[in-house]
């Protein structure tokens, strides 16, 4: 679960990350993520707890920051071995990411 922290990373850290993420991943694992596409989002990323199995409590301050409103294709392409499976534009304007890891090839003899 990546929640809300795209938000707040450069594409240069979203490549560091997902270099780590990558390493761990195994195929047919999944990544969720929610990326902001209003003009303004809070300083700081939301504050989520899951408070039971169906319910989460979602803290965030007012909106003042200029966010990066990443496109999805854009963090598909930072995202090596993930591809894009499934969408939602909420109403109020925050898209939901799900990620399929379908793997990455490594050079022989590794």
């Amino acid at each position: 679960l990546f929640w809300n922290i795209l938000d707040y990373l450069s594409l240069e850290a979203i490549d560091h990350l997902m270099g780590r993420i990558c390493g761990v991943m195994r195929p047919g694992g999944l990544l969720y993520a929610m990326v902001s596409q209003q003009y303004y989002i809070p300083t700081h990323p939301a504050s989520i707890d899951i408070v039971a199995e169906d319910r989460l409590n979602f803290r965030a301050g007012p909106p003042d920051f200029e966010g990066p409103h990443y496109a999805p294709k854009l963090l598909e392409q930072r995202m090596p071995g993930f591809r894009i499976e499934k969408l939602y534009l909420m109403q109020n304007g925050v898209q939901e990411h799900l990620f399929l890891f379908e793997g990455t090839e490594t050079p022989e003899g590794e």
